[in-house]
């Protein structure tokens, strides 16, 4: 049986405007998420489809409540600390970066 879990780091520009662009460029959300290919799904009307790529309205509702860092290697470090609450996590820690404001 697997798991079919991770621990997974979301990467996307800063939403804070262009004046903290060159400060802040990235931001990083971590989220333990199962099944991770279903940030691939669509909703449209009543049905389900799947696409080629992440759909950013699916990434939001698995990443809406997550806290936002702005360096990577504190978003590292949560992501390590939610790891070692598990017991089993297929994937490890992983990256997912869309070039979309959250």
């Amino acid at each position: 049986m697997s798991a079919d879990n991770g621990i997974y780091i979301l990467i996307t520009p800063t939403g804070m405007g262009k004046d903290y662009q060159s400060i802040f460029p990235k931001e990083y959300r971590v989220a333990h998420i199962g099944a991770v290919d279903n940030l691939c799904w669509e909703l449209r009307g009543d049905t389900w489809y799947e696409t080629n790529n992440y759909v950013m309205s699916t990434v939001r509702e698995h990443f809406k409540d997550q806290t936002v860092h702005y360096n990577l290697n504190v978003a590292y470090m949560e992501a390590d600390a939610l790891l070692s609450q598990l017991d089993i996590c297929e994937y490890g820690i992983s990256k997912i970066e869309i070039n979309e404001v959250f």
